[in-house]
């Protein structure tokens, strides 16, 4: 069972719940980003895709992009607060309601 955050309206807090499905991932690790491609960069552990470039993944906070989809062409482990990037984490860590219900 995957667990999954949830946002609570009355508290304004976001917390756990658990989903009956299994997400699946592919899981790359590369020392090198520089040759990789778009498509494979993005996914690779480490790496990130940066001004139409593939290079080492240093963290999210830095993107001030406000959806999902550009968090994530720049890194996997990258989702949006709808101001900027942050890192997946544990649901309570979250403090706005976007990047709490895109934790998957």
């Amino acid at each position: 069972m995957a667990k999954k955050c949830a946002w609570d309206t009355a508290k304004k807090t976001c917390g756990l719940f658990t989903d009956t499905t299994t997400p699946t991932t592919k899981a790359t690790t590369s020392v090198f980003c520089t040759p990789l491609l778009e498509a494979d960069c993005s996914i690779t552990e480490g790496c990130a895709w940066v001004n139409k470039a593939c290079t080492h993944f240093t963290g999210c906070t830095p993107f001030k992009l406000a959806t999902l989809e550009e968090c994530k062409a720049i890194s996997k482990n990258c989702l949006s607060d709808g101001i900027h990037c942050v890192p997946y984490d544990a649901c309570n860590t979250y403090k706005k309601e976007k990047s709490c219900v895109e934790a998957v």
